[in-house]
């Protein structure tokens, strides 16, 4: 199983990732960490991951999808289920991911895109913090601490907001999603495996809706 999360930054993929792993033992599979490991290994397309991040520029999708391909198919044999964090980002990842999938007999991916209005998408956003003992995410409004200013994970009194959660920072967040990713929802359409789920629903209910999808 391949499951895909869309949706725009603040709209509760992060959450229902977690519960989704949890719940039917997925693998996370970031595409930011499938780089770190090709880098650590110094493999030589590690080699050139490295060579383009230190000249600042942006790791092609041609190099991505690689990267992932060789990530899915190394653990094939032992049928390891994934839930894909940050890939694909463009259409271009996915047709290579439908393609890969296709070659190698796998299954395509379940797609859920999570949908939510800009005005609410900025006042989740705002109202995130994060512990600044454990990193863990919480937020004031959606998901709040069971003890007020005190972590559940650590017990930590403090907490801390992110630079790219403060209002010109999701400004050009939400841009960027709508020039480059928004467009993959048009081209999952019409997949039999799709499905638009409203985030405005509270967690559980998110949540209950995905498992239903999911276990038809």
């Amino acid at each position: 199983m391949i499951i895909i999360l869309l949706g725009p930054p603040g709209v509760g993929k992060g959450t229902q990732a977690k519960l989704l792993s949890k719940k039917y033992n997925l693998s996370q599979l970031s595409t930011g960490e499938i780089l770190r490991k090709a880098i650590d290994n110094k493999s030589e397309i590690g080699l050139r991951v490295q060579e383009i991040i230190n000249q600042g520029g942006l790791v092609s999708d041609d190099i991505v999808c690689d990267l992932v391909e060789k990530e899915l198919l190394s653990n094939k044999s032992s049928n390891k289920a994934y839930i894909l964090d940050g890939f694909p980002r463009t259409i271009k990842q996915a047709e290579n991911l439908n393609g890969v999938c296709v070659k190698n007999k796998i299954d395509m991916p379940y797609i859920i895109s999570l949908k939510l209005e800009e005005k609410e998408i900025f006042k989740r956003l705002s109202a995130r913090v994060f512990c600044s003992n454990c990193n863990q995410s919480y937020n004031l409004i959606t998901n709040p601490t069971s003890v007020k200013g005190v972590c559940d994970k650590c017990g930590s009194k403090k907490f801390y907001t992110r630079e790219d959660d403060k209002e010109d920072a999701i400004k050009k967040r939400l841009e960027e999603y709508n020039n480059q990713t928004k467009p993959l929802m048009d081209f999952y359409k019409t997949n039999p495996k799709y499905i638009e789920v409203n985030a405005n629903n509270n967690i559980e209910d998110v949540s209950k809706l995905i498992n239903k999808f999911l276990d038809k």
